[in-house]
This record gives C-alpha cells, structure tokens and sequence, in this order.
C-alpha cells in the first residue's frame, strides 16, 4: 500500500470589498480593506493602482496592515486623479488572487478603458476628464 504524506497548498482567497454605491466627492476621505480568507501561509499583500504598484506615498495613498491577512488602503482626501481602478493582490507559494473595485470621484469621467502592450507586458489605463461643474 501507498500512501501520500504530501501537503497541499491552498491559493489565496480574497474577500470582496468596495468604495461603496456612490461616487465619492473631493475631499472625502476613502478606505478599503483587503481581507485574505483563505491560503497558506506566508501570503504577501500589495495593491495597484490603474495597472501601477502603489508603494509607500504614491499619489498621497497610504497603505497599512493590521496583520499578515489584512491590509488597508486609504485616501485621506480623495482628489479627480485618485478615479480609477484599484486592486489587491494577494501571493503565496500556491498562486495568487487578485480582486479589482473602481474609485469614482464626483467631478471626473473616465471616458475609456485603453489596453497596451509594450516591452513584453500588457498594460491597462483610464483616459479621465476632470469637469469644470
């Protein structure tokens, strides 16, 4: 008889959040909190920001964790150029997950979704118009 004494890892699992039903107004403060239900350990944590990786101060967003499973995005001001898509990303040795909610800021539109590739890697980005109302 055969037997197995393997482990199996488990994929990261995210639970789904947004920036609510109604556009945000400049000014507003904004925060989503990205919770990984599920997975193996160690699971790293990051967000990007229109196809972009947010690190530390970009575009005046903050970034915590509360623990290795929950990290927090915030906008203490939400301004027009902070519209756009937001994701979490979540990895470990398994694979990775990711879940995707969009920021609308009262005063912008995003007009398009462009799709690009350009050294090898496809990009994404919002082709936004801020109104003068």
């Amino acid at each position: 008889m055969t037997s197995f004494c393997g482990s199996i890892s488990v994929v990261p699992q995210i639970l789904p959040f947004s920036f609510g039903d109604e556009p945000a107004n400049a000014g507003d403060m904004s925060v989503v909190q990205c919770a990984v239900v599920k997975g193996d350990s160690p699971i790293s944590i990051s967000w990007i920001f229109n196809g972009v990786e947010i690190t530390p101060g970009y575009q005046g967003i903050s970034l915590s964790k509360t623990n290795q499973r929950i990290s927090t995005l915030s906008i203490e001001a939400v301004r027009a150029h902070h519209s756009g898509e937001y994701t979490c990303r979540a990895r470990n040795a398994a694979g990775e997950a990711e879940h995707t909610v969009y920021l609308n800021v009262n005063g912008t539109a995003c007009i398009c979704k462009l799709f690009f590739h350009w050294l090898g890697k496809f990009f994404s980005c919002y082709a936004c118009i801020k109104s003068s109302a």
